[in-house]
């Protein structure tokens, strides 16, 4: 699940969407606002399978994942951040984060206009 939380303090909406959906990977943005502690309280309380929390360099992003570290890498390149899951059994999984720049000092247009330039920074990796 994505969410960009415009530094708002959601840490119990975000949990009780988790909890409704059975998520299992969470992406943060505009993160800045919550509480990272108390996130990890209201995610796994009462559950058997974890959440735990994985370091973006990128300041106000934040991701959570059930899987272990050693399945998990996060990597940043330019303006997106990868998240390469090897989870056991599974195929692996490459998710890429770009968080576009806001539509008050932006046009359609111009977040259009970097949209290749995302697609082709994606596929080199």
């Amino acid at each position: 699940m994505f969410w960009n939380l415009n530094r708002k303090p959601l840490e119990e909406q975000v949990a009780a969407l988790c909890h409704e959906h059975e998520v299992d990977i969470l992406i943060l943005a505009e993160s800045s606002g919550i509480s990272e502690k108390k996130l990890l309280l209201v995610l796994n309380k009462g559950k058997a399978s974890k959440f735990k929390s994985h370091v973006s360099q990128t300041k106000g992003r934040m991701f959570y994942a059930k899987f272990p570290p050693g399945h998990l890498k996060i990597y940043e390149v330019k303006d997106i951040t990868f998240m390469e899951l090897t989870p056991p059994d599974s195929l692996d999984i490459l998710i890429a984060v770009v968080h576009m720049r806001s539509k008050l000092h932006f046009q359609d247009i111009d977040q259009a206009s970097l949209c290749p330039r995302y697609a082709k920074w994606i596929r080199q990796e």
